[in-house]
């Protein structure tokens, strides 16, 4: 089973907004509506993977909570 890491990787920040710097990037993420933060420790955008499919269209914006679980209903 491939494991899908939580965060872009710093490649893939740097490919969805085509900046290098940080600054930069945080701009273009503001802009796209892409949450994320920065790292304290070296100023590192971080961002989730998750959220940024969920933006861009790859995952729905909310799960139904029906559609977690079992659906007791049908045993």
């Amino acid at each position: 089973m491939i494991e899908i890491p939580a965060f872009l990787t710093p490649a893939d920040v740097k490919q969805l907004t085509g900046k290098v710097r940080g600054a930069e990037q945080a701009e273009q993420l503001n802009r796209m509506g892409i949450e994320f933060k920065k790292r304290p420790t070296d100023g590192e955008v971080v961002v989730s993977r998750l959220h940024v499919e969920r933006v861009l269209g790859g995952l729905p914006k909310t799960v139904n909570k029906k559609d977690i679980g079992p659906n007791f209903n049908r045993i």
